[in-house]
């Protein structure tokens, strides 16, 4: 049978396996649709001009719904923690030498407002050591767009908290602890984003998902990370597809996620390529927990060099009231692996 034909028939069940519910996926963000945040003004922050503003913040406060802020990058760095807390576009003046720095306090950057477009920063110097810190911390608020960023030396790159419909694209992340965080966040897209250190050596997450579903995790180059792309607790039917993970600890990580879709994904030279863990939990009073039906598909494994599926280690640990029974060995595979990478 056609190799595209078997491949078509297995992602055909996989969505029919897959029931969607209309109160979780109302909607449904594609890629290459805009923010629209209205036809206002532009505020100028640094600059010549009369009326320009020394600090974003302060821009920010007088601007209203639909305005677009453009930050130059003369006054740089702008050590400033902002708070965005309405539909605005944020813009610099250019990448590399428009910076926002935190000081290292809190997060430089957090949005609590939908239809935030930021764009051509470079964010660095959020606090250590404080769990939701972030260059970007994105709270409760959906239809937010942050692209072409170089986001530097945070705690987290990005933190999406209860997010929802953002897009996140075509970012730099280098030298924090961890890159993109979706913590309980939906239907998010995070596409094309280049996420590193500059230390050679593996540190920290890169892209981390915990009780988020329904995500498009996507041509993202991630290398020098413990875990490339890791899928905990719960999560599920995220798509992760036409990644690159390398030189990393661990490349694909799943520890209690179901019914994800892992395809078309690169692992080149990880200490170990993939790794699952299944848990199934049965307590007296509380809904069965079965996290399994993840299903790995036309990804390329440099530690594997034939046509026969791959075959992916990990272990399935049972939860019995609150008794953990001793992990089992167990197999997942991949039933069409690929002998060459992508061209990217």
């Amino acid at each position: 049978m056609n190799r595209r034909v078997v491949i078509g028939i297995i992602c055909m069940l996989f969505v029919t396996y897959m029931p969607v519910d209309n109160s979780e996926v109302d909607f449904i963000i594609k890629e290459g649709d805009t923010i629209d945040s209205g036809d206002g003004k532009t505020l100028y922050v640094g600059g010549n001009g009369p009326n320009n503003y020394t600090h974003i913040q302060d821009a920010i406060n007088d601007a209203s719904p639909g305005d677009t802020i453009f930050v130059y990058d003369d006054f740089s760095p702008y050590y400033e923690n902002l708070v965005i807390d309405k539909s605005i576009k944020l813009i610099g003046e250019n990448k590399e030498t428009t910076v926002i720095d935190g000081m290292k306090k809190g997060s430089v950057v957090r949005i609590v407002h939908n239809n935030v477009v930021i764009k051509n920063f470079t964010i660095r110097n959020s606090s250590e050591g404080i769990w939701e810190a972030a260059g970007i911390f994105v709270d409760n608020s959906q239809s937010n767009v942050i692209s072409d960023n170089v986001i530097l030396a945070n705690n987290w790159g990005i933190f999406l908290n209860r997010s929802n419909k953002n897009i996140i694209s075509g970012n730099l992340i280098l030298d924090g602890w961890g890159s993109i965080f979706l913590d309980r966040s939906n239907q998010n897209i995070i596409s094309d984003n280049l996420i590193t250190n500059e230390w050679g050596c593996p540190v920290g997450m890169g892209i981390l998902l915990e009780e988020s579903n329904f995500n498009k995790i996507t041509r993202n180059n991630i290398s020098y990370s413990e875990v490339g792309i890791c899928i905990l607790d719960r999560s599920k039917k995220n798509v992760i597809s036409y990644n690159i993970v390398k030189e990393s600890c661990d490349g694909i990580h799943i520890c209690g996620g179901k019914e994800n879709l892992i395809f078309y994904n690169d692992l080149i030279n990880n200490e170990r390529n993939g790794f699952f863990v299944n848990w199934i939990v049965l307590r007296v009073g509380v809904k069965p927990v079965f996290s399994f039906f993840n299903i790995w598909l036309r990804n390329y494994w440099d530690d594997w060099h034939s046509i026969a599926p791959r075959p992916i280690f990990g272990v399935v640990t049972v939860v019995l009231g609150y008794y953990i029974i001793p992990s089992i060995p167990w197999l997942n595979f991949d039933w069409m692996p690929r002998s060459s990478p992508q061209s990217h």
